[in-house]
């Protein structure tokens, strides 16, 4: 997957990304550090906040389905087709739900 970067490419990353990344509906806690964004990417939950307290973890499943497929489409532009679909099904209970919003077009 994509993403591999040193802390300073991170926080240049985050910098750059940030609006578009809250407007996805993503706390900063959650992507301001590289590996608990990879792993909330990977597990479609925030591992880290679940590990701390299991009522204040932020779970994909909140998210709107506008914010989804932003989700979807923003991260689709950092990693494989075949590894986007594959995350994105983490994110919610319909596997097919986040893949069919990333590019509604798509036959």
């Amino acid at each position: 997957m994509g993403f591999r970067r040193t802390s300073d490419e991170w926080s240049e990353f985050v910098r750059r990304h940030r609006v578009e990344l809250l407007e996805c509906g993503i706390p900063e806690e959650v992507f301001s550090d590289r590996i608990r964004f990879l792993v909330f990417l990977d597990h479609g939950y925030d591992e880290t906040g679940w590990l701390k307290s299991k009522h204040d973890s932020f779970h994909a499943r909140i998210l709107t389905d506008s914010q989804l497929a932003r989700l979807a489409q923003f991260v689709g532009s950092y990693i494989s087709d075949r590894d986007g679909k594959k995350v994105a099904s983490r994110w919610t209970s319909d596997p097919d739900h986040s893949a069919n919003q990333k590019n509604p077009n798509s036959n």
